[in-house]
């Protein structure tokens, strides 16, 4: 029910500047230590990116790390040909754009490097916690050095790709025009302070304390987390809608500025205590207000797409080889006969598929 009483309006950014956090460390493995790994007998190569070989072991590594970046909870075996695309793109992208920055000669200053070091180590209690995890990830110092430094290139490469986007006072006025409703406007409503209990009991002595003059904030701080299931703080009050004042929160439009509700008994175990701050008339941000964040909405969206064409146009120039088109979407082309037929005959020797997604996502184990 409090998930109900939160309804005050978020500002919504549609600024998607396109950041390319490209192979974070050991997302690929560490050089042909992480490549070892899973080998055997059913290893084979999948593809070729660039003349280099994607074995099918990295390719299960890179899924893996994939969905456990990626937060992915729910996975089926029609899923996993998308999933090995996607990490196949990824990598194409990372070898392009590598590429081109090892032909320009760009490379980072030590100072962007020692920052990018810095950055990841204060991520860890201590100096030793981050050795340790180096160690157990079979990395070296100079290895993560050698990454991030490729990163940074890679960054600045984007960063130079974009920096011919401009902004027109035209585009402002247009986004503003389309987006105010929902973006720039707050609508009318009244503002509430609301806590949930699971407790009647704990939820009449909350408001006893609240209507004997004791502030907000200290009564909920005194409330155990087992008796309260939500709560709003008193510098974040809820915007309830004048549209939302119906049913159970009805009682509210009765209600006096500055009045603590009794405790309102929602569903069993359920118990509301409300106080009500004040009416609210709708407001609109004027353009000159909004006229910064619009900016930045429009220059990340023309950013994000001369990044989006640039990487395009680099990944375009790097060949793409796919030996095992069984493992990935059927949009790949054809590979020549003899190279189907070599990874054919690797993938006869095989001890079991990688057609499931248990297989694809467990078996590198």
């Amino acid at each position: 029910m409090l998930r109900a009483l939160r309804t005050q309006v978020k500002w919504i950014l549609v600024f998607f500047l396109l950041c390319f956090v490209l192979a974070i460390p050991l997302m690929y493995g560490v050089g042909s230590r992480g490549a070892k790994k899973g080998a055997g007998r059913e290893d084979y190569a999948v593809a070729k990116i660039d003349g280099t070989k994607l074995m099918r072991s990295q390719l299960i590594r890179m899924v893996r790390n994939y969905v456990d970046q990626t937060g992915i909870r729910e996975l089926t075996s029609t899923d996993i040909p998308g999933i090995r695309q996607a990490v196949l793109d990824q990598l194409v992208t990372k070898t392009a754009l590598e590429k081109e920055a090892k032909e320009l000669g760009i490379t980072p200053a030590k100072s962007q490097l020692d920052s990018a070091v810095a950055q990841i180590v204060d991520q860890y209690p201590t100096k030793e916690a981050f050795q340790q995890q180096l160690q157990q990830m079979g990395m070296s110092m100079k290895e993560l050095e050698e990454q991030l430094r490729a990163q940074l290139a890679q960054k600045m490469l984007l960063e130079e790709a974009a920096a011919s986007a401009t902004v027109t006072d035209k585009e402002l006025h247009e986004l503003y025009d389309s987006v105010k409703d929902f973006v720039f406007t707050v609508p009318a409503g009244v503002e509430v302070l609301a806590a949930e209990f699971t407790d009647k009991d704990v939820a009449e002595k909350a408001y006893k304390d609240l209507i004997s003059g004791t502030s907000w904030d200290l009564v909920m701080a005194g409330i155990s987390s087992s008796d309260l299931k939500g709560k709003t703080s008193s510098d974040a009050p809820a915007l309830l809608r004048d549209g939302s004042l119906k049913g159970e929160l009805a009682f509210v439009t009765s209600m006096d500025d500055g009045q603590y509700a009794e405790p309102v008994e929602l569903s069993s175990n359920d118990y509301l205590v409300l106080y009500r701050k004040g009416a609210k008339d709708k407001e609109i941000t004027p353009f000159d207000k909004a006229r910064e964040q619009l900016r930045s909405m429009v220059l990340g969206q023309k950013q994000q797409e001369l990044q989006r064409q640039y990487v395009q146009e680099l990944s375009d120039k790097i060949s793409v080889i796919i030996l095992d088109p069984s493992l990935f979407p059927e949009k790949n082309p054809p590979v020549s006969q003899d190279e189907a037929l070599a990874a054919t005959a690797s993938a006869d020797q095989a001890s079991s598929s990688d057609a499931t997604a248990t297989e694809a996502v467990s078996s590198d184990s």
